[in-house]
């Protein structure tokens, strides 16, 4: 058997869902710990988290819609009771996925969290994702920006192509003197 038996069922305060591009977090909350354990399974691709001494409460049950259209990962939560004291929460996937499960003791205001992690298998390059985001050029910003350097050092900051030509001056009797910029 996976899990220690427990004196009582625990109570989940709360249950919270982050999704975002890099990864997507769920957290479960309760006043004690609760001992969890999860699997993978293909075909289609699902992660199941077997929370062990848990019963479905308000927390819990609102888990399901809390999945936005948008999340990169999860498709959609459900739960049921797997056996007498061990709650099961499937998460149908979108793709195969790189889960990351701990255990978190209570802090502040944190009670004991049972933390899941869902990663891509290949990370997303941020190099890559600036330039897919940014495939116009802002011209706002490169107006502001010069806006910026010619209040910082003067207007001879907003002609920066003519540097070579304003570098050179004639000195005395004309001739051509060269200065360090």
């Amino acid at each position: 058997m996976f899990f220690p038996l427990a004196a009582r069922a625990a109570s989940v305060a709360s249950a919270r869902l982050w999704p975002a591009e890099e990864y997507t977090r769920l957290i479960i909350e309760s006043a004690t710990p609760i001992p969890h354990q999860v699997m993978s399974m293909k075909n289609p691709p699902r992660l199941v988290l077997d929370l062990q001494d848990v019963e479905v409460n308000a927390p819990l049950a609102q888990l399901p819609r809390l999945v936005r259209p948008n999340d990169p990962y999860i498709a959609a939560i459900r739960m049921s009771m797997l056996r007498p004291g061990v709650l099961r929460i499937v998460l149908d996937l979108k793709s195969e996925i790189n889960p990351q499960l701990f255990g978190l003791k209570p802090i502040a205001d944190y009670g004991y969290r049972v933390v899941l992690d869902l990663y891509p298998l290949t990370p997303p390059d941020p190099l890559m994702a600036m330039l897919e985001g940014r495939r116009e050029p802002d011209v706002r910003a490169a107006r502001d920006g010069t806006r910026a350097l010619t209040t910082i050092f003067g207007a001879e900051a907003t002609d920066y192509r003519d540097h070579r030509s304003r570098a050179r001056r004639r000195g005395p009797g004309g001739d051509r003197q060269t200065r360090n910029l």
